[in-house]
């Protein structure tokens, strides 16, 4: 099967399971390194509770081309998360963000949306 065809699948995949709070699901079928994988998979982890595995899940994917928006997102809202909020991460995301969302292209806001209707904050979603 096609490499382009088995990533479309998983995507439909992850996409259902996150729509449907099958979390687990999600962490299961993520398994890889290509940067949308470990964003789906820390994405899952942060709503399964386990914040601080998905901080350090997204920093590892941090600033990679096409993704830096829906990943600074995440982040930003994996830290709020947290019991004890790293005020000083946020300020730095919050100063990036509005740096990234001039300049975040197409893909990279819808991506973010998504992130936010997964999470169900639609208020982000819609500012996005």
């Amino acid at each position: 099967m096609a490499e382009w065809i088995r990533s479309a699948q998983t995507l439909s995949l992850v996409h259902y399971y996150a729509r449907e709070g099958y979390y687990h699901q999600i962490r299961k079928i993520c398994k890889g390194n290509s940067t949308e994988l470990v964003f789906w998979r820390a994405f899952a982890l942060a709503q399964e509770g386990i914040v601080s595995d998905a901080i350090r899940e997204c920093e590892s994917i941090q600033g990679r081309s096409g993704y830096k928006y829906p990943v600074d997102a995440a982040l930003m809202h994996f830290h709020k998360m947290c019991k004890t909020e790293d005020t000083e991460a946020i300020a730095e995301l919050e100063v990036r963000l509005q740096g990234d969302m001039n300049t975040a292209s197409d893909p990279e806001r819808l991506f973010t949306v998504l992130f936010f209707i997964f999470v169900r904050d639609l208020e982000q979603a819609r500012r996005n």
